[in-house]
């Protein structure tokens, strides 16, 4: 259960992070850091009878990974933090020793009551739930920027020079002329969309997935996967002089679509090691 707490203690930080940094008024920002700095570590000791040095720990790493998540470098660091949590989770689910370091008091009138799900797979599902939800997004959104890195000795594009409008004397060889300039019609206005579909759509996506995936309804993730590539298609093709709205969909969808999968894969081996 010591993976499933820290995945949920960074879940927490992340979305702690996201109150403080969008939050239109100060106070709020406060009072939820402090409920969550003072709250959770509370939640470890009490409900899930976590020694206090855990409990400890797990807030460190979680604040660690939200305030570099958060931070200037944080397309820089996110492949290191990434890979260093992933190793982390790991150990502390496949190690015995570390994976019972957190043994709650109810855990066993759980099992007694012979639920098919045990304690610890809820709770590492509800940890994957909370972690694709808005960490995920962080991490996918910390990589496309690094990904978007321009490229210094890219030739700039080449700039029209706006035609003169009015009556102008052009002079020939034989005659003089007048010609009218008729100014160009005015593009028609942008239209800017206020949805932020991209932060609904990711969460959900990666629900479905998993969701999907722990069904064994391998066919309808490859049709989801499907139709997502076919109602993006209009917009990359769209952009087929430069093909960076192409390439931004593929790293963002297959990144996405990999923290699903290790979603998948952390229930899956908390389900093994608790059976």
């Amino acid at each position: 259960m010591t993976a499933a707490l820290l995945l949920l203690t960074i879940a927490i930080a992340d979305l702690t992070m996201l109150v403080w940094l969008s939050a239109r008024q100060r106070p709020i920002a406060i009072v939820t850091a402090v409920v969550a700095l003072a709250g959770w570590p509370i939640v470890l000791i009490a409900v899930f009878s976590a020694p206090w040095w855990v409990a400890l720990g797990l807030i460190v790493v979680a604040a660690l990974w939200a305030l570099t998540l958060a931070s200037r470098w944080s397309s820089r660091l996110v492949v290191p933090i990434g890979l260093l949590l992933a190793a982390k989770l790991a150990a502390l689910l496949l190690v015995p020793s570390l994976a019972t370091l957190v043994q709650p008091s109810w855990a066993d009138a759980w099992e007694a009551t012979g639920a098919v799900v045990s304690p610890t797979v809820a709770t590492m599902a509800v940890a994957v739930a909370a972690f694709l939800a808005h960490s995920a997004n962080v991490v996918v959104r910390a990589t496309l920027t690094l990904a978007r890195r321009a490229d210094t000795h890219a030739p700039m594009p080449p700039t029209e020079i706006p035609a003169p409008v009015g009556s102008w004397i052009i002079a020939g060889r034989w005659r003089w002329a007048r010609v009218q300039v008729v100014p160009p019609e005015p593009a028609a206005p942008r239209v800017i969309s206020t949805m932020r579909g991209g932060r609904w759509i990711g969460p959900l996506e990666r629900w479905a997935i998993v969701a999907l995936g722990l069904a064994g309804a391998v066919g309808i993730i490859a049709a989801l996967m499907a139709g997502k590539g076919i109602v993006r298609f209009p917009e990359i093709n769209a952009d087929r002089g430069i093909g960076s709205k192409a390439e931004e969909f593929l790293v963002g969808s297959l990144l996405s679509w990999s923290l699903a999968g290790c979603g998948i894969a952390l229930i899956i081996g908390a389900a093994t090691v608790a059976a």
